[in-house]
Formats: structure tokens, sequence, C-alpha cells
């Protein structure tokens, strides 16, 4: 099965990790998720409070959905986590 997105009418393979976050942004467009919030919803699994593991992943997917402007889509809310902004 594969997994894409379509960027500005770019199709953009993701890995089913990347949707999964992916999904979980925009089921909570416009507001922040965390990412204990992430970590234990995808993973199911108690967050340790020291792992970039998501970081990391978060880093992959804005990197695939826009190379010159990695933050266009998720934006980083320091000591919140992550959102996508609801559109104008």
């Amino acid at each position: 099965m594969r997994h894409l997105a379509v960027v500005n009418g770019r199709e953009v393979a993701l890995t089913p990790l990347e949707v999964q976050i992916l999904q979980m942004l925009l089921l909570k467009l416009g507001k922040p998720v965390g990412r204990h919030q992430l970590i234990a919803e995808i993973w199911g699994a108690e967050p340790d409070f020291e792992t970039r593991t998501i970081d990391n992943h978060i880093a992959r997917l804005r990197q695939k959905l826009d190379p010159h402007q990695p933050e266009r889509w998720i934006r980083t809310i320091r000591g919140v986590g992550y959102w996508i902004e609801t559109p104008p």
C-alpha cells in the first residue's frame, strides 16, 4: 500500500508513521498537539521525556512536504508542541 500526500499538485510519498502524524495534526487543525501526546497516541506508549523520536519524524515530514520552507505546513510552538495552522 502506498501512502501519498499531494502538495501543490506534487505527489509526496510518506511512510505509514508520517501518515499517522499528519492525520493526528490535521484532526487537531488549528490546535497545538504536544509531542508526548503524539507519542502516546501513535506508539501507544508512555513517552520518555528525553526522547527526540517524534522531533526527527516531524523534521523528515516537513522536509518532504516542502523542502524549501520546511516549517510552512507544520509549525512548532516552543514548549507546547506542533500544529498546522487553520487556512485563512
